[in-house]
């Protein structure tokens, strides 16, 4: 009982209630097989809670115990469960080596025992943490050994999530309307269960596709879309991702001041959550907008600024373009 109660607060982003809740289940779990798994499930759960709120070191420790616990009782589905929620702690601390390093591990148990939920969910943890890198094939191909998994447990979500998370890698690769399509089938999936969050991150999927082929109308239409949700379901990250494709579209028409302040408002919250990725992305845009005004001590700072925050989560794909852009600067 007390199990289900944190996981409904885990749910509903309750994460001190839910907290509370694995620790008793810890605490009071008595002798014997059955009460070991479930304090190894409290634990896995627990690790889960600390990594929602970005207290990566007690997530590793709460995963490392049930670990140990479902390596003492020789189940294999266990380690592999506690290894993927391993990866995604290392992969939020930046420490992608490790994440990829437990991503594989819980791949290969997880096909030997044919767990065929925990093999597209590593899929997709494999193919995020290949997009960061820069080796949009390898994500490509990561989330499509996912797809039919998903297909086949009727999986709409994690489908939705899916399809997006290929719509952003194809606008890496420069396929923006095969990107679009791909958004196309996300905004799909999160009509028909409802899903505020998942249509308003497609949406802005979609105003990226356009900022990218020129069509500034429908770029604003799907981005002002998106920020209306992000704002309603008081998602503070997600409104700075959509105020740096505001910035972007401004850019894109002229209008250097308001595009300026958009960026300025996406830095400001992104430092309060301390998304890497986003800040690395923000501050390249407004480097690009003093280039625009010439205002070359700026946009070298602001190029600066970007190379610390993708170094700090190992971006390849961004890194060496922004080296070659600092470089480019000085001999200006």
């Amino acid at each position: 009982m007390c199990f289900d109660i944190g996981d409904i607060c885990l749910t509903y982003g309750e994460f001190d209630k839910a907290e509370n809740c694995f620790l008793l289940v810890i605490k009071r779990a008595g002798k014997g097989r059955e009460f070991e798994e479930a304090r190894a499930k409290a634990y896995v759960k627990l690790g889960e809670v600390k990594t929602k709120q970005n207290e990566l070191n007690d997530a590793i420790s709460a995963l490392k115990q049930g670990m140990k616990i479902y390596q003492k009782l020789k189940n294999t589905d266990g380690v592999a469960l506690c290894e993927n929620g391993l990866g995604i702690a290392f992969y939020e601390s930046g420490r992608y080596d490790f994440g990829t390093s437990y991503f594989n591990q819980a791949l290969k148990k997880a096909e030997k025992t044919k767990n065929e939920e925990l093999i597209a969910r590593l899929h997709i943890n494999l193919g995020i943490i290949e997009s960061m890198r820069g080796n949009w094939d390898k994500a490509i191909s990561h989330f499509q050994q996912a797809l039919p998994r998903l297909e086949k447990r009727g999986d709409a979500l994690r489908l939705a999530q899916t399809y997006h998370n290929i719509g952003m890698t194809l606008i890496h690769k420069g396929e923006f309307k095969n990107a679009i399509n791909e958004f196309d089938k996300s905004i799909e999936l999160a009509q028909k269960l409802e899903d505020s969050y998942m249509l308003a991150l497609a949406y802005l999927g979609k105003a990226d596709a356009y900022v990218h082929l020129k069509d500034l109308p429908l770029a604003t239409a799907y981005a002002t879309r998106s920020l209306d949700i992000f704002y309603k379901i008081g998602d503070r990250q997600s409104i700075a991702d959509a105020y740096r494709i505001l910035g972007v579209i401004q850019l894109e028409r002229g209008n250097l001041h308001l595009a300026e302040s958009y960026f300025k408002t996406a830095i400001d919250l992104n430092l309060e959550f301390k998304n890497w990725l986003n800040l690395g992305e923000t501050y390249y845009e407004l480097s690009q907008l003093y280039k625009k005004q010439d205002d070359i001590a700026k946009a070298r700072e602001s190029l600066s600024s970007s190379l610390k925050y993708f170094k700090k989560i190992k971006v390849k794909s961004y890194i060496a373009r922004i080296q070659e852009e600092l470089t480019a600067l000085k001999s200006a």
